[in-house]
């Protein structure tokens, strides 16, 4: 909360400064922030008279993964080959999220915080929002009580498990998304999410996405219980770049401009609908295994942390949105979900040794055939107020 007021009293003065200036290199900044583009139509498209807004947004969020682990074994020696496998499905509980975006012209800054239950949520966003193009960035960081199922696999053999904890996960997510929108003239994409730009026509456009997502989870380390069903595995994390090709579409049963200068008398009506599917063009996993001695109270010890390598993949954005502008004001409501899976496998080799019936120390070699298929996924359901200033 700190950092998010920090930058937005140094976004304020930065604009104060801009007041007094007639020109010179921050007059220029602000009118790349609130300048219209004279390529857009304004048959399509209205611009705005106030340029700063404040929004307050309620998000019941979700978030969640899960995780298949599944590991061949074989030996150089005469043992028989080991196959066995888990699978960990975890979610943290809804949450009620809060958030406070305060933007000029393209420019948003938000703050998230969860109200009441027994989750921590922080969230925080930095948003460039221009008719032709924009960047989204995202950090979340959920900690909460997981709850779901563990199910171990060895040879034929399947064992369920639930999983009950009461120490805390910490579920870490970083998001950036940019997307370009060929029908830039007549199609605003961010029309019902922020409502600066308002769409005064219905419109469509295809668009072209890029994305970079990443996935951190770390399971509480003190419950020993929880880290041995999942096979001594207690930190993953998930590094992921992708591209889509989607189309996006504003339907407007209702606009009415303002007139005469009074915006009192704008009226408009938004529904937008966003479909982008993904091409997952790299994939990379880390994740950590432990290792104790000793009674169940012991705490787990980190030997190694293995990298994986996954494969090209397909992955979906989703987005539904309404927006009612009234006057400087409007209310939204939107819906939203995000997939990230990841697949990966790899060869690992190592040494060991045992005595055999002489006693003499024989060396043999374990080679490891690990695949591991990972899902992050999150939705929220959010109602926005905004005003414009």
């Amino acid at each position: 909360m700190k950092r998010f007021l920090s930058c937005l009293l140094l976004l304020g003065a930065f604009l104060s400064v801009r007041a007094g200036e007639p020109s010179g290199f921050l007059n220029r900044i602000s009118d790349l922030l609130t300048r219209p583009n004279a390529r857009l139509d304004t048959n399509y498209i209205s611009f705005p008279t106030r340029y700063w807004m404040v929004s307050v947004r309620n998000d019941l969020f979700r978030t969640g993964t899960s995780i298949d682990m599944r590991d061949d074994v074989e030996y150089s020696n005469d043992w028989e080959p080991l196959k066995y496998g888990t699978r960990t499905a975890l979610s943290i509980p809804l949450a009620d999220k809060v958030s406070v975006f305060a933007s000029y012209g393209s420019l948003r800054l938000g703050y998230g915080f969860v109200i009441g239950g027994k989750n921590s949520v922080k969230s925080n966003s930095l948003s460039l929002l221009k008719p032709t193009f924009g960047i989204n960035v995202q950090y979340y960081k959920i900690s909460g009580l997981p709850t779901g199922e563990v199910t171990v696999y060895e040879e034929d053999q399947a064992a369920s498990s639930q999983l009950i904890s009461t120490l805390p996960a910490v579920l870490r997510t970083v998001s950036a998304d940019t997307y370009y929108a060929f029908n830039n003239k007549r199609y605003i994409y961010n029309a019902t999410y922020t409502a600066y730009n308002l769409q005064k026509r219905s419109a469509g456009s295809f668009l072209l996405t890029g994305k970079y997502q990443f996935g951190g989870l770390d399971l509480p380390l003190d419950d020993y219980s929880l880290i041995a069903l999942n096979h001594m595995v207690g930190k993953y994390r998930t590094h992921q770049f992708s591209f889509g090709f989607g189309y996006g579409f504003n339907w407007v049963p209702l606009h009415r401009s303002a007139t005469g200068g009074d915006d009192s008398t704008l009226r408009n009506f938004t529904a937008n609908i966003t479909l982008v599917p993904m091409v997952v063009v790299s994939n990379r996993m880390f994740y950590t295994s432990y290792d104790s001695v000793g009674e169940e109270e012991s705490v787990p010890v980190a030997v190694k942390t293995t990298r994986l390598w996954g494969g090209m993949g397909f992955d979906m954005i989703a987005r539904c949105a309404l927006c009612y502008s009234f006057g400087r004001y409007s209310v939204g409501a939107n819906f939203t979900y995000n997939r990230f899976r990841m697949v990966g496998s790899q060869r690992l080799a190592s040494v060991d040794s045992e005595f055999d019936d002489d006693g003499v120390e024989q060396e043999y070699f374990l080679f490891e055939d690990v695949e591991l298929t990972n899902r992050f996924f999150d939705w929220s359901a959010s109602l926005r107020f905004d005003v414009r200033f």
